[in-house]
Protein backbone atom coordinates (compact mmCIF):
# COMPACT_ATOMS: atom_id res chain seq x y z
CA UNK A 1 0.00 0.00 0.00
CA UNK A 2 1.52 3.38 -1.02
CA UNK A 3 2.31 5.77 1.81
CA UNK A 4 1.88 9.57 1.46
CA UNK A 5 3.47 12.21 3.69
CA UNK A 6 2.72 15.91 3.65
CA UNK A 7 5.54 18.10 4.95
CA UNK A 8 5.66 21.89 5.33
CA UNK A 9 9.06 23.58 5.48
CA UNK A 10 10.14 27.06 6.51
CA UNK A 11 13.44 28.57 7.63
CA UNK A 12 14.91 31.44 9.64
CA UNK A 13 11.74 33.02 10.99
CA UNK A 14 13.55 35.66 13.09
CA UNK A 15 10.45 36.37 15.19
CA UNK A 16 10.91 39.48 17.28
CA UNK A 17 13.16 41.22 14.77
CA UNK A 18 12.27 44.91 14.52
CA UNK A 19 15.23 46.53 12.78
CA UNK A 20 14.40 45.38 9.24
CA UNK A 21 11.87 46.79 6.78
CA UNK A 22 9.37 44.21 8.01
CA UNK A 23 7.33 45.10 11.08
CA UNK A 24 7.08 42.70 13.99
CA UNK A 25 3.28 42.65 13.59
CA UNK A 26 3.57 41.56 9.95
CA UNK A 27 6.13 38.88 10.81
CA UNK A 28 3.88 37.38 13.50
CA UNK A 29 0.91 37.52 11.13
CA UNK A 30 2.86 35.49 8.56
CA UNK A 31 3.87 32.98 11.24
CA UNK A 32 0.21 32.55 12.14
CA UNK A 33 -0.56 31.78 8.49
CA UNK A 34 2.30 29.24 8.38
CA UNK A 35 0.77 27.43 11.35
CA UNK A 36 -2.65 27.46 9.69
CA UNK A 37 -1.21 25.82 6.57
CA UNK A 38 0.82 23.37 8.69
CA UNK A 39 -2.33 21.95 10.32
CA UNK A 40 -3.03 20.27 6.98
CA UNK A 41 0.37 18.53 7.01
CA UNK A 42 1.93 15.64 8.89
CA UNK A 43 5.09 17.55 9.73
CA UNK A 44 6.25 21.15 10.10
CA UNK A 45 10.02 21.45 9.61
CA UNK A 46 11.75 24.63 10.79
CA UNK A 47 15.39 25.30 9.86
CA UNK A 48 17.51 28.00 11.49
CA UNK A 49 16.34 30.72 13.86
CA UNK A 50 12.85 30.77 15.29
CA UNK A 51 13.51 33.89 17.35
CA UNK A 52 15.79 36.70 16.25
CA UNK A 53 17.86 36.78 19.46
CA UNK A 54 17.91 35.83 23.12
CA UNK A 55 16.05 38.91 24.31
CA UNK A 56 12.58 37.94 23.24
CA UNK A 57 9.46 39.45 24.60
CA UNK A 58 7.51 36.95 26.74
CA UNK A 59 4.47 37.92 24.68
CA UNK A 60 6.16 36.60 21.53
CA UNK A 61 7.21 33.37 23.24
CA UNK A 62 3.67 32.78 24.52
CA UNK A 63 2.32 33.58 21.05
CA UNK A 64 4.56 30.91 19.47
CA UNK A 65 3.61 28.34 22.11
CA UNK A 66 -0.10 28.98 21.53
CA UNK A 67 0.35 28.57 17.77
CA UNK A 68 2.37 25.36 18.23
CA UNK A 69 -0.43 24.03 20.46
CA UNK A 70 -2.71 24.23 17.41
CA UNK A 71 -0.39 21.81 15.62
CA UNK A 72 -0.50 19.43 18.55
CA UNK A 73 -4.30 19.44 18.32
CA UNK A 74 -4.09 18.61 14.60
CA UNK A 75 -1.49 15.85 15.19
CA UNK A 76 1.15 17.77 13.21
CA UNK A 77 4.65 17.10 14.52
CA UNK A 78 7.26 19.90 14.67
CA UNK A 79 10.88 19.13 13.75
CA UNK A 80 13.51 21.77 14.37
CA UNK A 81 17.16 22.02 13.34
CA UNK A 82 18.62 25.20 14.84
CA UNK A 83 21.26 27.68 13.85
CA UNK A 84 24.49 26.32 15.31
CA UNK A 85 25.76 29.89 15.79
CA UNK A 86 22.78 30.96 17.88
CA UNK A 87 23.46 30.30 21.55
CA UNK A 88 19.74 30.27 22.25
CA UNK A 89 19.35 27.31 19.91
CA UNK A 90 20.96 25.00 22.43
CA UNK A 91 18.72 25.93 25.32
CA UNK A 92 16.75 22.75 24.69
CA UNK A 93 14.39 23.18 27.62
CA UNK A 94 13.36 26.56 26.24
CA UNK A 95 12.30 25.02 22.93
CA UNK A 96 10.80 21.87 24.44
CA UNK A 97 8.55 24.13 26.49
CA UNK A 98 7.22 25.48 23.21
CA UNK A 99 5.95 22.02 22.33
CA UNK A 100 8.46 21.13 19.60
CA UNK A 101 8.39 17.39 18.88
CA UNK A 102 12.07 16.89 18.05
CA UNK A 103 15.07 19.23 18.19
CA UNK A 104 18.36 18.34 16.56
CA UNK A 105 21.39 19.27 18.64
CA UNK A 106 25.04 18.31 19.05
CA UNK A 107 24.13 15.29 21.15
CA UNK A 108 21.82 13.67 18.61
CA UNK A 109 22.94 15.12 15.25
CA UNK A 110 24.02 11.75 13.80
CA UNK A 111 20.79 9.99 14.78
CA UNK A 112 17.85 10.47 12.38
CA UNK A 113 14.37 11.20 13.66
CA UNK A 114 11.91 8.50 12.58
CA UNK A 115 8.37 9.55 11.71
CA UNK A 116 6.01 6.62 11.25
CA UNK A 117 2.65 6.51 9.54
CA UNK A 118 0.70 3.33 8.81
CA UNK A 119 3.81 1.24 9.60
CA UNK A 120 5.89 3.16 7.03
CA UNK A 121 8.83 5.33 8.05
CA UNK A 122 10.31 8.65 7.06
CA UNK A 123 13.81 9.41 8.39
CA UNK A 124 14.99 12.99 9.00
CA UNK A 125 18.63 13.94 9.58
CA UNK A 126 19.55 17.32 11.08
CA UNK A 127 22.67 19.39 11.79
CA UNK A 128 26.10 18.78 10.32
CA UNK A 129 29.63 19.81 11.12
CA UNK A 130 31.45 18.24 8.17
CA UNK A 131 30.92 16.83 4.67
CA UNK A 132 30.94 13.29 6.10
CA UNK A 133 27.91 14.02 8.30
CA UNK A 134 25.82 15.13 5.34
CA UNK A 135 26.27 11.81 3.52
CA UNK A 136 25.47 9.39 6.38
CA UNK A 137 22.36 7.26 5.98
CA UNK A 138 21.03 4.26 7.83
CA UNK A 139 19.92 1.13 5.99
CA UNK A 140 16.28 1.14 7.06
CA UNK A 141 13.68 1.21 4.27
CA UNK A 142 11.77 4.47 3.83
CA UNK A 143 12.23 8.04 2.66
CA UNK A 144 15.43 9.68 3.96
CA UNK A 145 15.81 13.48 4.03
CA UNK A 146 18.33 15.88 5.54
CA UNK A 147 17.51 19.30 6.99
CA UNK A 148 20.57 21.46 7.60
CA UNK A 149 20.96 25.12 8.43
CA UNK A 150 24.01 25.36 6.22
CA UNK A 151 24.89 27.16 3.03
CA UNK A 152 26.04 24.81 0.28
CA UNK A 153 28.93 27.15 -0.50
CA UNK A 154 30.50 26.06 2.78
CA UNK A 155 31.03 22.61 1.27
CA UNK A 156 32.02 23.76 -2.18
CA UNK A 157 35.39 25.16 -1.16
CA UNK A 158 38.68 23.66 -2.30
CA UNK A 159 39.00 21.69 0.92
CA UNK A 160 35.51 20.15 0.90
CA UNK A 161 34.04 19.70 -2.53
CA UNK A 162 30.40 18.58 -2.27
CA UNK A 163 28.62 17.12 -5.27
CA UNK A 164 24.87 16.84 -4.68
CA UNK A 165 24.64 14.10 -7.27
CA UNK A 166 26.81 11.86 -5.10
CA UNK A 167 24.78 12.23 -1.91
CA UNK A 168 22.83 9.22 -0.71
CA UNK A 169 19.73 10.69 0.96
CA UNK A 170 16.52 11.05 -1.03
CA UNK A 171 16.20 14.79 -0.49
CA UNK A 172 18.01 17.70 1.18
CA UNK A 173 16.80 20.98 2.62
CA UNK A 174 19.24 23.76 3.45
CA UNK A 175 18.80 26.98 5.42
CA UNK A 176 21.20 29.91 5.71
CA UNK A 177 19.96 31.38 2.44
CA UNK A 178 17.15 33.92 2.31
CA UNK A 179 15.88 33.08 -1.18
CA UNK A 180 14.12 30.04 -2.59
CA UNK A 181 16.16 27.78 -4.87
CA UNK A 182 15.89 24.18 -6.04
CA UNK A 183 18.56 21.79 -7.29
CA UNK A 184 17.88 19.12 -9.90
CA UNK A 185 19.73 16.13 -11.23
CA UNK A 186 18.44 14.19 -14.25
CA UNK A 187 15.15 16.09 -14.03
CA UNK A 188 14.73 15.03 -10.41
CA UNK A 189 14.58 17.55 -7.55
CA UNK A 190 17.23 16.53 -5.05
CA UNK A 191 17.62 19.59 -2.80
CA UNK A 192 16.18 23.01 -2.03
CA UNK A 193 16.61 26.22 -0.11
CA UNK A 194 13.11 27.03 1.18
CA UNK A 195 14.25 30.61 1.78
CA UNK A 196 12.68 32.82 4.43
CA UNK A 197 8.96 33.60 4.66
CA UNK A 198 9.75 37.24 5.44
CA UNK A 199 12.61 39.62 4.58
CA UNK A 200 15.54 39.41 7.01
CA UNK A 201 16.99 42.86 6.29
CA UNK A 202 16.41 45.89 4.10
CA UNK A 203 18.38 44.36 1.21
CA UNK A 204 16.28 41.20 1.19
CA UNK A 205 13.72 41.84 -1.56
CA UNK A 206 13.42 38.42 -3.22
CA UNK A 207 10.18 36.44 -3.45
CA UNK A 208 9.27 34.73 -0.18
CA UNK A 209 7.72 31.29 0.28
CA UNK A 210 7.20 28.28 2.46
CA UNK A 211 7.49 24.85 0.82
CA UNK A 212 4.96 22.04 0.84
CA UNK A 213 6.17 18.53 -0.03
CA UNK A 214 4.01 15.59 -1.00
CA UNK A 215 6.03 12.39 -0.62
CA UNK A 216 4.73 9.11 -1.95
CA UNK A 217 6.69 6.13 -0.68
CA UNK A 218 10.31 7.10 -1.49
CA UNK A 219 9.67 9.77 -4.11
CA UNK A 220 8.66 13.42 -4.07
CA UNK A 221 5.34 13.49 -5.86
CA UNK A 222 4.82 17.26 -5.66
CA UNK A 223 6.58 20.36 -4.33
CA UNK A 224 4.61 23.58 -3.96
CA UNK A 225 5.72 27.09 -3.13
CA UNK A 226 3.23 28.91 -0.91
CA UNK A 227 3.40 32.66 -0.37
CA UNK A 228 2.44 33.70 3.14
CA UNK A 229 2.99 37.41 2.62
CA UNK A 230 1.76 39.24 -0.48
CA UNK A 231 3.64 42.40 0.49
CA UNK A 232 6.28 43.48 -2.01
CA UNK A 233 9.43 45.26 -0.84
CA UNK A 234 11.14 47.83 -3.05
CA UNK A 235 14.51 49.42 -2.32
CA UNK A 236 15.36 52.66 -4.14
CA UNK A 237 18.42 54.90 -3.93
CA UNK A 238 17.82 58.58 -4.74
CA UNK A 239 20.95 60.60 -5.39
CA UNK A 240 20.06 64.13 -4.32
CA UNK A 241 22.75 65.75 -6.46
CA UNK A 242 21.96 67.24 -9.90
CA UNK A 243 18.92 69.38 -9.09
CA UNK A 244 16.90 66.69 -7.33
CA UNK A 245 13.85 68.16 -5.57
CA UNK A 246 11.11 67.06 -3.20
CA UNK A 247 9.05 66.34 -6.32
CA UNK A 248 11.65 63.76 -7.36
CA UNK A 249 11.07 61.95 -4.06
CA UNK A 250 7.29 62.15 -4.45
CA UNK A 251 7.49 60.74 -7.98
CA UNK A 252 9.31 57.65 -6.68
CA UNK A 253 6.63 57.17 -4.03
CA UNK A 254 3.77 57.58 -6.50
CA UNK A 255 5.36 55.21 -9.02
CA UNK A 256 4.84 52.23 -6.69
CA UNK A 257 1.83 53.42 -4.73
CA UNK A 258 0.07 50.45 -3.19
CA UNK A 259 -0.89 49.24 0.27
CA UNK A 260 0.81 45.95 -0.63
CA UNK A 261 4.16 47.65 -1.23
CA UNK A 262 6.73 48.65 1.39
CA UNK A 263 9.15 51.23 0.04
CA UNK A 264 12.64 51.76 1.42
CA UNK A 265 14.10 54.92 -0.09
CA UNK A 266 17.72 55.81 0.65
CA UNK A 267 18.74 59.43 0.08
CA UNK A 268 22.37 60.07 -0.80
CA UNK A 269 24.45 63.03 -2.02
CA UNK A 270 23.78 66.68 -1.16
CA UNK A 271 20.13 67.57 -0.67
CA UNK A 272 18.57 70.99 -1.33
CA UNK A 273 15.10 70.19 0.08
CA UNK A 274 13.44 69.23 3.34
CA UNK A 275 10.92 66.43 3.76
CA UNK A 276 8.33 65.43 6.33
CA UNK A 277 8.14 61.63 6.47
CA UNK A 278 4.88 61.67 8.44
CA UNK A 279 3.27 63.95 5.86
CA UNK A 280 4.50 61.77 2.99
CA UNK A 281 3.04 58.66 4.61
CA UNK A 282 -0.28 60.40 5.34
CA UNK A 283 -0.62 61.82 1.84
CA UNK A 284 0.10 58.50 0.15
CA UNK A 285 -1.45 56.06 2.64
CA UNK A 286 1.63 53.93 2.23
CA UNK A 287 4.40 52.05 4.03
CA UNK A 288 7.43 54.23 3.46
CA UNK A 289 10.80 54.20 5.16
CA UNK A 290 13.30 56.92 4.24
CA UNK A 291 16.93 56.27 5.15
CA UNK A 292 18.61 59.64 4.98
CA UNK A 293 22.31 59.31 4.17
CA UNK A 294 22.36 62.67 2.39
CA UNK A 295 23.78 65.97 3.59
CA UNK A 296 22.31 69.44 3.15
CA UNK A 297 23.87 71.13 0.11
CA UNK A 298 25.96 74.28 0.50
CA UNK A 299 23.41 76.55 -1.21
CA UNK A 300 20.65 75.47 1.20
CA UNK A 301 22.90 75.88 4.24
CA UNK A 302 23.82 79.39 3.12
CA UNK A 303 20.19 80.30 2.42
CA UNK A 304 19.02 79.11 5.84
CA UNK A 305 21.92 80.36 7.96
CA UNK A 306 23.12 83.64 6.42
CA UNK A 307 20.37 85.73 8.07
CA UNK A 308 20.98 84.48 11.59
CA UNK A 309 21.97 87.20 14.03
CA UNK A 310 25.16 85.47 15.08
CA UNK A 311 28.76 84.82 14.09
CA UNK A 312 27.46 81.83 12.15
CA UNK A 313 25.16 84.11 10.14
CA UNK A 314 28.03 86.49 9.39
CA UNK A 315 30.21 83.56 8.27
CA UNK A 316 27.64 82.19 5.81
CA UNK A 317 26.80 85.68 4.49
CA UNK A 318 30.48 86.31 3.76
CA UNK A 319 30.82 82.82 2.29
CA UNK A 320 27.98 83.53 -0.15
CA UNK A 321 29.61 86.79 -1.21
CA UNK A 322 32.99 85.12 -1.78
CA UNK A 323 31.47 82.30 -3.84
CA UNK A 324 29.57 84.78 -6.04
CA UNK A 325 32.81 86.70 -6.56
CA UNK A 326 34.53 83.47 -7.66
CA UNK A 327 37.12 83.91 -4.91
CA UNK A 328 36.88 80.19 -4.04
CA UNK A 329 37.65 78.83 -7.50
CA UNK A 330 40.66 76.92 -6.21
CA UNK A 331 38.69 75.32 -3.38
CA UNK A 332 36.60 72.15 -3.70
CA UNK A 333 33.21 73.44 -2.51
CA UNK A 334 31.88 69.92 -2.06
CA UNK A 335 34.65 69.08 0.40
CA UNK A 336 34.12 72.42 2.12
CA UNK A 337 30.41 71.68 2.50
CA UNK A 338 31.16 68.21 3.90
CA UNK A 339 33.39 69.81 6.52
CA UNK A 340 30.77 72.47 7.39
CA UNK A 341 28.05 69.81 7.70
CA UNK A 342 30.24 67.92 10.19
CA UNK A 343 30.42 71.07 12.30
CA UNK A 344 26.65 71.55 12.08
CA UNK A 345 26.03 67.89 13.01
CA UNK A 346 28.30 68.20 16.05
CA UNK A 347 26.39 71.27 17.16
CA UNK A 348 23.12 69.31 16.96
CA UNK A 349 24.58 66.52 19.13
CA UNK A 350 25.63 69.05 21.76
Amino acid sequence: MPQNYKILITSNLHLGQTESQNTEKRRLKSFKKIISVATEHDLLIIIGNIFHNNNNDKKNIDFVKNEFDKLKNSNTEIIYTPDANNSMSYNLNHFKNLGITHIFNKENEITPYEFSKNNKSLFIYGMISSKEDITKKNNNPGFHMGIYNENLEKFNSKSEDLNLNNLNLDFYLFGNNNNFKIFKSNNKIIAAYPGTPEPIDNEDTGEKYILSLNIKNTKIEKINRISVNSTKYINTILNCDNKTTIDSLKQIILKDKSKKIVQNITLTGFRNFDFDIFKLKTENHQNIKIIDKSKICLEKNISELKNKNSSKGIFYKNLEKEIKSNNYMDINLENLNTFLNLILDNEKIK
